[in-house]
């Protein structure tokens, strides 16, 4: 039920009008389409992500294959590892150890930061 409708109580046969309050102690939030698409396909990757994630073995592998995947099309650290630790914790094949699959996505993407400066000749 949204405003402005109504909403009909069957014990007491009346109807009242649901409505925002004209003064409201807190502000309703408010949201940009955009960010609230960009939040609505991250749920969407998530879910997907915990669906299907590994439940009796491969776990450590998937993690470093998505972090993988993830760094070499760009997704920055922190977006990979939000996604990776969400679509993991949330897996049925959880072991309580998110810290250490965080850990792992954090140490393929060092692993692709030093290749990428060993290909481009900047390191000694």
């Amino acid at each position: 039920m949204f405003p402005p409708s109504q909403n009909y109580d069957p014990r007491t046969g009346i109807t009242e009008q649901v409505r925002f309050e004209p003064d409201p102690p807190n502000a309703i939030a408010t949201v940009s389409a955009t960010e609230l698409h960009k939040r609505f396909l991250m749920i969407g990757a998530v879910s997907l992500l915990a669906k299907h994630f590994p439940a009796e073995s491969e776990r450590h592998n998937t993690i470093l294959a998505l972090a993988g995947t993830f760094g070499r099309s760009g997704i920055k650290l922190g977006k990979a590892t939000a996604i990776i630790g969400l679509a993991y914790r949330y897996s049925r094949g959880y072991k309580g150890d998110r810290t250490k699959a965080i850990s792992d996505v954090k140490s393929v993407y060092k692993t692709l930061d030093r290749s990428a400066k060993d290909s481009q000749g900047l390191r000694p």
